[in-house]
């Protein structure tokens, strides 16, 4: 069976293509377009892994990690938090709050699927 994975980005051309590439990559990937209707789609769709932007609308990705990490039917989900901002303060922030990992944007591909198999073993 597929891993399912979330996808939180407000850039619809950013949260198509990644979908795009993670469906092509074998997981079963859907998305969302803010922070509030991600946690809704991850209560609702119970993936492996969510995949968030740090910036997006109404919860921020910070915000994201620790309400899926708080909920204890939700806690061992894989947040991997993505941004375009180089700041170590924020990849700092986003550990605190419980991300697994953290990637910069623009998004190489191949970095991807290597952070997505050491995270998500067969």
């Amino acid at each position: 069976m597929a891993h399912k994975i979330v996808v939180i980005d407000d850039d619809k051309v950013t949260r198509k293509l990644l979908t795009e590439i993670l469906t092509r990559n074998g997981y079963e990937a859907h998305g969302a377009h803010d922070g509030a209707e991600g946690v809704a789609l991850v209560k609702w769709e119970r993936p492996d892994l969510v995949l968030t932007d740090l910036l997006i609308p109404i919860v921020d990705g910070i915000g994201v990690c620790q309400q899926i990490k708080s909920e204890p039917e939700l806690s061992g989900t894989k947040v991997i938090v993505m941004s375009a901002l180089k700041n170590p303060v924020l990849v700092r922030e986003a550990r605190a709050a419980g991300a697994d990992d953290f990637i910069d944007k623009p998004i190489r591909t191949d970095a991807l699927l290597e952070l997505l198999r050491r995270l998500l073993p067969d």
